[in-house]
């Protein structure tokens, strides 16, 4: 903070999300090394808040930044950037889990997040590898490059390999939808996961909970979205009336996902994200039951 009477730094909650720009890559020069998760650097910078739009009704990328807490942008220029020497390769696969500077929760926390960034990376990189792999099958078998690039996305939610053409069209055709991990693959897994379990006759107890384990698993490496969050509480209730012999209802799960979304990030309320998975759901869940309710009145 400077002023005509004080300078001196003083430190402020929040975050910053920096943008770098990168040079074109020229002839005999070698293009600059990409950053890693958890890597530490030092650039000056002049931070600015989030640009705003005040159309009535516009979507808000203040609010959107502040939901993941950011409180201020900036932009720097590659070469104005200096790396730090990182002691213990902060989350980086395989490297070691002692001699970290930073200790408690506040070191576990970006090293875990880099640990599951590396995973989703490295998982993408094998499916993006599956073409390849694939040359001595029929063509009608065979995967393309853009059919792998297009499968990583929808398993993993790694949408890093995803070509300007390739969102084009589906940004066009309105199922961009596709590409983006939603509650339905969580669910589809979910209920593998049980019926896999089940048929290796596991007890009913064990399958029901190696099922939500590993539920919660594939939500936190696909990034932990809502409406993965939302279908991940929806399934754990489904799984747990179950095991308790109680009635399974489809309003009292989503009802009980949404609380568990509300109480995690009150926020999320005005989200387009958690209004669309939930408001969405809620005419198809309850317009059943009230036809069957109905249908046995009249019978």
């Amino acid at each position: 903070m400077v002023t005509d009477a004080v300078d001196e730094q003083t430190p402020v909650p929040g975050g910053v999300r920096l943008t770098a720009r990168w040079p074109l890559p020229l002839s005999g020069l070698s293009s600059p090394q990409p950053f890693q998760c958890g890597e530490r650097i030092r650039a000056v910078v002049r931070l600015l808040q989030p640009e705003v739009y005040h159309d009535p009704g516009v979507w808000s990328r203040e609010d959107f930044l502040v939901d993941q807490g950011i409180t201020s942008t900036a932009t720097v220029n590659i070469d104005r950037i200096e790396r730090l020497d990182n002691p213990a390769g902060l989350g980086q696969p395989g490297a070691p889990r002692g001699g970290s500077s930073l200790l408690g929760w506040e070191g576990f926390r970006p090293s875990f997040t880099c640990w599951v960034s590396g995973l989703q990376h490295a998982t993408s990189a094998r499916l993006l590898a599956l073409p390849g792999a694939m040359r001595r099958l029929p063509a009608p078998l065979r995967l393309s490059g853009d059919d792998a690039i297009m499968l990583a996305a929808m398993v993993t939610g790694d949408r890093t390999y995803l070509t300007h053409s390739l969102r084009v069209g589906f940004e066009r055709t309105g199922s961009f939808h596709m590409l983006v991990v939603s509650g339905l693959h969580l669910a589809i897994v979910a209920g593998c996961l049980f019926w896999v379990a089940r048929r290796l006759r596991l007890p009913r107890v064990p399958a029901t909970f190696v099922t939500i384990l590993a539920s919660f698993a594939y939500a936190l490496f696909t990034g932990f979205a809502t409406p993965v969050e939302r279908s991940l509480w929806m399934v754990t209730l489904y799984m747990l009336g179950r095991l308790l012999y109680r009635e399974r209802n489809a309003l009292n799960t989503i009802g009980f996902a949404a609380l568990c979304l509300l109480a995690f990030s009150p926020r999320s309320l005005f989200d387009a994200s958690f209004q669309m998975t939930c408001w969405r759901w809620w005419p198809s869940a309850a317009l059943p039951l009230r036809c069957s309710r109905a249908r046995f009145t009249l019978t």
